[in-house]
């Protein structure tokens, strides 16, 4: 079996406090808590990638 690695990714950081950063990155607004929320529940098993990504920029 192939396994996949991902370097790029974090995973020492818990889930709720990456959202939690990003939450405030993006200002504590409703529109942002929508946004998280709406990624977390579309693409929940990529979901720590699409915080890391919006993090980032």
């Amino acid at each position: 079996m192939i396994k996949l690695s991902h370097p790029e990714r974090d995973r020492n950081t818990e889930l709720d406090k990456l959202y939690d950063d990003v939450f405030r990155l993006l200002g504590f607004s409703e529109e942002a808590k929508i946004l998280l929320d709406e990624i977390r529940k579309e693409k929940a098993r990529y979901f720590r990638d699409q915080l890391s990504l919006l993090k980032k920029q």
